[in-house]
């Protein structure tokens, strides 16, 4: 564990390209960052010399590189998601709704009225940056073995705590059966390589564009 840690700072110059990389894609609107942001810094770690047999090897630039980029991504995705009201990632747009049912309509607005609430967020977001490096390298051994799990098991596991939090909301079976409908559609999109970020925008704000067409002024 250790070795790998001071792997990071040996690769500096790779760190800190790759969160310029993720700061400047996770700041465009609707991209999915998740997805653009590893193949850049594919392509940009193999503008290093770095071969693709050799990140097949173990080569630490292969995780230091996009996983830089992946955590740089989520700071700079709240610039679109919080000023103009366009999540700039899937996980952009899940938050752009929880901030909607808390009642806050992100967009230019709400810089001026909730200005304490994004400082709070932002100092959140900084906290559990660092809290999670402290428990990721105390926990990274018993972390790991997660990934060993059999998916028979940990799939219902996920189902029933799913289904279970939908029943919870208003607890009526229309909200399980609209989980399960989610759920397959969001199955066929992955299993037909369909791009989700599409259908979630469209759920958070297909009420509030169909308000602006209707009533312009």
């Amino acid at each position: 564990m250790t070795s790998g840690l001071l792997e990071t700072f040996r690769h500096w110059p790779t760190v800190i390209r790759g969160s310029l990389i993720g700061t400047v894609v996770g700041a465009v609107p609707g991209v999915g960052a998740g997805r653009v942001i590893p193949l850049l810094q594919h392509d940009g770690a193999s503008g290093e010399g770095i071969g693709e047999g050799q990140f097949r090897q173990g080569q630490h630039q292969g995780v230091i590189a996009p996983e830089a980029a992946i955590n740089a991504k989520d700071c700079s995705a709240l610039i679109p998601t919080l000023a103009f009201g366009i999540p700039g990632g899937v996980e952009m747009a899940v938050f752009m709704g929880i901030l909607i049912v808390h009642g806050m309509q992100p967009g230019p607005l709400m810089l001026v009225d909730h200005q304490v609430e994004i400082y709070g967020l932002i100092w959140a977001l900084t906290a559990s940056c660092v809290l999670a490096s402290f428990v990721g390298l105390l926990l990274v051994r018993p972390l790991a073995r997660v990934t060993l799990l059999d998916s028979q098991i940990l799939v219902p596991l996920v189902l029933c705590v799913a289904f279970a939090g939908s029943y919870a909301i208003d607890m009526t079976i229309e909200n399980v059966v609209i989980t399960a409908i989610f759920g397959i559609i969001g199955y066929l999109m992955i299993r037909f390589d369909y791009p989700r970020l599409t259908i979630v925008i469209a759920l958070v704000l297909g009420a509030s564009a169909e308000r602006n067409f209707t009533n312009p002024c």
